[in-house]
C-alpha cells in the first residue's frame, strides 16, 4: 500500500522539526560548529521541501481544483488557491529569514569570535520566531493542502504525485552527501 501525500510531507515536517531541535540544542551549548552545520542542513532541507510542493504539490492541487475535480461540499478553488498563496508567502519569509541567520553564522565563525553569545542570542530569537511561523503553516499545509491532495486525485495520480515529490525531498545538495549528523 502506498503511503498518502499528507503522510509522506507530515513526515517530512516532522523531520524537520527534529532538525531544528538540534539546532536550538548546538545553540544553547554555544557550540558553533555544530550549530552552523545543522542550520545549514535544515535550510537545506526544508528548500527541499519547499521545491517539492511548488514544483509538484501545488501545481496539481490547482490544476485539480481548476478542472473541478473537488466536489460541492469541498473548498473552493479561490480558497485552496489564497491558502496556497499564504504558504508561499511563509516559504519566502523562511528562506529570507534563515539566510539572514546563515549570514550571522558565517561571520561569527569567520571571526572566531570569542563572546558569542550576544549574536547566539540574536540568532536563537529569530529561529524561535521561524520555529513559531513554521509551526502554523505546518498545520495550515496539513489540514488544508495535504489531505486535499489524496482526496481529489486517482490512487494512480497520488502515486505519480508523491513519486515526484519523494525525488524532491530525497535530493541532497552535493555538499551534504557522504556527511552523518547524529540523531539525523
Amino acid at each position: 500500500m502506498s503511503v498518502s501525500t499528507k503522510d509522506l510531507l507530515s513526515a517530512d515536517h516532522a523531520d524537520a522539526d527534529r532538525l531544528l531541535n538540534e539546532v536550538f540544542a548546538a545553540l544553547k551549548k554555544a557550540d558553533c560548529r555544530d550549530a552552523f552545520e545543522l542550520l545549514d542542513l535544515f535550510w537545506a532541507r526544508l528548500a527541499m521541501h519547499i521545491r517539492a510542493e511548488h514544483l509538484h504539490l501545488f501545481p496539481a492541487m490547482l490544476g485539480s481544483v481548476d478542472s473541478g475535480l473537488i466536489k460541492n461540499d469541498g473548498p473552493s478553488s479561490k480558497s485552496v488557491a489564497d491558502v496556497i498563496t499564504q504558504l508561499h508567502l511563509d516559504h519566502d519569509y523562511f528562506m529570507t529569514e534563515l539566510a539572514g541567520v546563515i549570514k550571522q553564522m558565517r561571520a561569527l565563525m569567520a571571526n572566531n569570535e570569542s563572546n558569542a553569545s550576544p549574536v547566539l542570542a540574536d540568532i536563537t530569537m529569530t529561529l524561535e520566531s521561524i520555529r513559531a511561523r513554521l509551526k502554523s503553516h505546518d498545520e495550515l499545509e496539513e489540514a488544508e493542502i495535504y489531505a486535499l491532495a489524496d482526496l481529489i486525485h486517482s490512487p494512480a495520480e497520488v502515486l505519480s504525485l508523491n513519486s515526484r515529490i519523494r525525488k524532491e525531498i530525497e535530493n541532497l545538495p552535493p555538499r551534504f552527501v557522504n556527511r552523518t549528523y547524529a540523531g539525523i
